[in-house]
Order: structure tokens, then sequence, then C-alpha cells
């Protein structure tokens, strides 16, 4: 296990914890980056990149480490599956836009909200998981 992976599910144990005591907004956040380091995980566990690859390519890259990371995994899995590769893409999308409104605008993360999130996050993990 990558270490990466062990944060993934760190984070997403945190989120389930958060939401027992109401605590949406980082909810939100921790499910976004549960699976954002999933994907660290599968391109160094699986797909031949090693950490020092990765800080070079995103050093070289016009996007950030969060374009690179979600890029290059819908990336490989479009070389199996086009159709699940655009689900990725659409589902990491709409979390990350989920995670951007939980920190940065002043708007309430209810639970409505968090489920949206957490239906992303399945979404995200059932496509990823199939890669581990």
């Amino acid at each position: 296990m990558t270490a990466f992976k062990q944060k993934s599910e760190i984070n997403k144990h945190a989120a389930d914890i958060l939401e027992k005591e109401y605590l949406y907004a980082p909810t939100v956040n921790c499910l976004y980056y549960s699976c954002l380091q999933f994907t660290i995980h599968l391109l160094i566990s699986k797909w031949g990149f090693t950490e020092k690859n990765i800080s070079i390519e995103i050093s070289n890259s016009k996007g950030g480490s969060h374009s690179f990371y979600i890029g290059k995994s819908v990336a490989f899995i479009a070389k199996k599956d086009k159709f699940a590769a655009n689900n990725l893409r659409r589902s990491i999308g709409k979390l990350k836009v989920l995670r951007e409104d939980a920190e940065y605008r002043s708007i309430a993360i209810d639970s409505k909200i968090h489920h949206s999130a957490e239906t992303y996050y399945h979404e995200i993990f059932s496509i990823l998981k199939s890669y581990n």
C-alpha cells in the first residue's frame, strides 16, 4: 500500500466522522482529497510514475497539481474505457466544484450538498477501484 492510498483511506474515515457531527463543509473537502490521493496512488503503484517524475511533470505543466493527477488518471483509464474516463472526469469535476464551494464561497454546506459530494465520491471510487 502506498502512503497515498493510506492517506486516501484516512480522509474517507475523517469524512465519515465529520458527517456524524453534522460538519458537512469539511466532509466535502475530505471526500475530494480522498479521491485525489487515490489517483496519486494509482499513478505510482499501477501506471509507472514515481513521486520525482510527478513533481517534474507538474513543474513543467501549465496546470496545477490537481489537474495533473486528474488528467493523467483520466488518460490512463481512457485507454481501456472512454466511457468510464468521461464519467471520472465529470464526477471529479463536480466534486471539485463542491469542494471549492465549501472552502471559498459564502454558502452553507448542508446535508443535501454533502449527499451530492458523497454520491460523486462513490462514482469516482467505483471507477478508480477497478484499476487498483
